[in-house]
């Protein structure tokens, strides 16, 4: 049993908390659905950082933790602690900001066999330690109990509790499997994991039973289990999605045809059909995740936010930039650094695995439901929000407020936030002047306790500040018949419309100001295709073809006569995106194959023949195929052709979600 030593480790009071989302004037006030009982979420304060030694990161990642938190370093014995010390001074982190514990040679990945923080009811931050035994690997189908692990380090099922004496926290242990790559947490009772999660723990417990002691234990009210998208692997939910606050989701995309295609896209539907803790939507984020590595995937979403920045791997192709920028609009005013993947990560293993933070056990935490929709004028809106200091030190009232202004002034208004109990208790709420014309508002909350704390939200304040529209209640774009996905070039599909409806209300619609304005992808230019009125008074654009690679991106705009101008979606920052993505079925002339047989679930007539010779010329969905290589082609081998001298017929059909093909003759 390693001996517990603590060295140097100090308290970092952070000044950053969570803040979560404002409501809507006039809403009746939706309350989190929290027990006594809550499991913090990724983006609340965070007061220190645990990573093992040795380094499982490239420098950038314990530079950027340093100024964001602390580091505390897992280590084995003094000869660590001492290499540590020294390849941080090399970074130009002193020794006085590092933290120690010895808890043996644990593995590289404390994300998931290292501790839960986790309020009790009486308001006290714990560590719940999960039961640990490796890794188990299981395939895409939800009910097979899985019995894979791999090895087991002994050290990490004991490192919790020497983590938690160390951190002069109480340990609470689990009874239940809790891998932390494969279970995210909203802060209000929701969290999300593969169905693997369930598998892993059918030899102690059923789901039901799961799910009780998760709720008791942990505060989780609502566990959604998504499907399992990998053909086989550990299932890890951080590397399929990445909540940034309880709304909002970023959620990866693989290209047409790659086999975690279909899984994904029936998880992302399951999305779509739930709410968030304040009642509203998901806004679903698709971020594009090609092959760095033959059909390994990068690993865009296994990000890990620590405080006011997030650090995201990056994989050396064309896509990172994109990704990068995707995280930029999604978290406005964060720091957002790329992190190479080279000698360090992989599709399955990347940033967010290799960390655990601990939080604030003391932290001030801001709970809003953001001002989301069209608020009208000429009348006062309301901003509520829940704000709840763990030190128990207490909310100054003096310097909590609620600072807004027009988009675009300089100057921000500020207006006090006081108690509101109508709302319940640590409600406070205060009013956005009315607007008597259309107008873009943005706003942030400010708050400070008697412990020296401060909290905002957003959590980067007026660096990121949320954004809403005050209108007239005239002229409105309503989205009428939009393309959910196409199909890419000329594939059956693969040109579609876009419809939309205007309601004038009391304005003059200018016809000839209709315009739907297309991105064929992030980055790229914006093309204006003028809209023209249908036989029911819909206005309708027609889209051209897309590439495989493409992800379009559509908004609107009319004017009235009067020269008033809309936008649909309303916010300049928002885009409506869908896919590019191949028919569920398709008949093939010729398509590429790892084997000299078919995969399962193809079938072929006719013709059709597997061969290595009378090679493909390439497809639009993929690269040319390798000259040898096995595939699917309607041909006398003989003669390459169809040629026969008689009439011939046949098809090759794959299943939806199978290999894209890699020609088409």
């Amino acid at each position: 049993m390693p001996r517990l030593i603590i060295s140097k480790f100090t308290l970092v009071l952070p000044l950053l908390a969570l803040l979560t989302l404002a409501a809507n004037a006039g809403a009746p006030t939706p309350v989190p659905t929290e027990g006594p009982t809550r499991l913090v979420a990724a983006w609340e304060p965070v007061d220190t950082v645990l990573v093992r030694w040795p380094p499982a990161h490239p420098p950038i990642v314990y530079t950027e933790i340093d100024e964001a938190a602390s580091l505390t370093f897992l280590v084995a014995n003094n000869s660590q602690r001492d290499a540590a010390i020294g390849y941080c001074s090399s970074l130009g982190i002193p020794e006085s900001r590092l933290n120690f514990v010895f808890t043996g040679q644990v593995s590289l990945w404390p994300r998931d066999w290292g501790p839960y923080c986790v309020f009790t009811d009486d308001g006290a931050m714990v560590l719940a330690d999960p039961l640990w035994n490796g890794y188990p690997y299981a395939g895409q189908y939800c009910a097979t109990p899985t019995g894979n692990f791999t090895p087991n380090n002994p050290a990490d099922a004991t490192a919790n509790a020497t983590v938690a004496a160390a951190l002069g926290l109480a340990r609470t242990p689990l009874t239940f499997y809790a891998t932390g790559g494969n279970l995210l947490s909203d802060g209000h009772g929701r969290a999300f994991s593969s169905c693997l999660m369930v598998s892993e723990n059918l030899p102690l417990m059923t789901e039901a039973q799961l799910k009780s002691d998760a709720q008791a234990q942990m505060g989780v009210t609502d566990w959604t289990i998504l499907s399992n998208w990998e053909t086989y692997g550990i299932q890890h939910v951080d590397c399929w999605a990445k909540w940034v606050d309880e709304e909002t989701v970023l959620v990866k995309r693989p290209p047409p045809g790659h086999p975690e295609t279909a899984p994904t896209e029936a998880n992302v539907a399951l999305l779509e059909s739930m709410t968030t803790p304040w009642g509203n939507p998901y806004t679903i984020i698709r971020v594009d995740t090609p092959p760095y590595s033959g059909n390994n995937l990068a690993n865009y979403l296994n990000s890990y936010i620590v405080n006011d920045r997030v650090l995201v791997p990056t994989f050396g192709i064309g896509a990172d930039e994109a990704a990068l920028q995707i995280y930029r609009d999604a978290m406005p005013g964060y720091r957002v650094v790329g992190v190479p993947h080279a000698g360090f990560y992989n599709h399955t293993d990347a940033v967010h695995c290799r960390v655990r933070s601990i939080h604030d056990r003391e932290m001030l935490r801001i709970a809003h439901p953001r001002i989301r929709a069209d608020q009208p004028l000429n009348a006062p809106i309301e901003a509520r929000a829940f704000i709840d200091d763990r030190s128990d030190a207490g909310v100054i009232d003096s310097a909590t407020n609620l600072l807004w202004r027009e988009r675009g002034l300089l100057e921000w208004r500020t207006t006090p936030l006081p108690l509101a109990p109508a709302h319940g208790p640590r409600w406070r709420a205060a009013f956005i002047d009315a607007m008597p014309s259309p107008t873009e508002i943005e706003y942030y909350i400010d708050a400070a306790d008697n412990s020296g704390r401060r909290a905002f939200m957003p959590p980067v304040g007026a660096h990121g500040p949320q954004r809403f529209l005050a209108t007239d209640g005239g002229l409105r774009i309503v989205p009428l018949d939009l393309p959910a996905a196409v199909a890419p070039g000329a594939a059956p599909g693969a040109h579609s419309a876009a419809a939309i409806r205007i309601d004038p209300g009391a304005d003059t619609l200018d016809p000839g100001s209709v315009t739907a304005h297309l991105r064929p992808r992030p980055g790229a230019p914006i093309t204006d295709i003028p809209m023209q009125p249908d036989a029911n008074g819909d206005f309708t654009a027609a889209l051209p073809a897309f590439d495989c690679a493409d992800a379009p991106e559509l908004h609107f705009t009319a004017a009235t006569t009067l020269g008033a101008q809309r936008r649909w979606p309303a916010l300049a920052s928002t885009a409506y995106a869908f896919p590019v993505v191949e028919p569920a079925t398709t008949t093939l002339l010729a398509a590429a194959f790892d084997s000299p047989t078919l995969p399962d679930g193809f079938t072929a007539t006719g013709l059709w023949t597997i061969t290595q010779s009378c090679p493909p010329p390439g497809d639009a969905c993929g690269a040319p195929t390798t000259p040898g290589a096995h595939h699917a082609a309607f041909v006398d081998t003989n003669s390459c052709t169809y040629n026969t001298g008689q009439t011939e017929a046949g098809d090759l059909t794959r299943p939806p979600g199978a290999v894209a093909p890699a020609a088409v003759a």
